[in-house]
């Protein structure tokens, strides 16, 4: 029963992130470029309709980020991968690959201003400071 009742919310909230979604951040297709190519070492673990990543997806959606989505209710394989470098089920948890490091961001405000530092446009990075 909780199960479904969970589903029914993770549903509802996706329809309402999907009916006010904000509008994206217009960039150049140069900058576009070079988003792509720093956003390959990201990747966000979650699963659709978790209560917890609403404030993040509406945030990936105005940054106009396409970070890898890795779901763990779906495949096991990120599941299994989660929990072993984690030592948890957590959702959701931003993957940061540095040269050889790898550093997991688990809590979304610290998700969202890790993204703002390195992928707002420096008039909305200054507004915030």
């Amino acid at each position: 029963m909780l199960k479904l009742v969970r589903r029914c919310v993770g549903m509802a909230v996706i329809c309402l992130d999907w009916l006010f979604r904000p509008q994206p951040i217009a960039r150049s297709e140069q900058d576009r470029r070079l988003i792509a190519q720093e956003v390959r070492n990201l990747r966000l673990y979650d699963y659709r309709g978790c209560p917890n990543s609403l404030l993040l997806w509406r945030h990936l959606h105005r940054l106009d980020l396409g970070i890898q989505y890795c779901d763990i209710r779906k495949c096991q394989v990120y599941r299994d991968e989660l929990l072993a470098q984690c030592g948890r089920l957590h959702a959701p948890c931003l993957r940061i690959e540095q040269g050889s490091q790898v550093l997991w961001l688990d809590e979304p405000q610290q998700i969202i201003q890790y993204l703002d530092q390195r992928f707002a446009p420096a008039t909305r990075r200054d507004a915030v400071a």
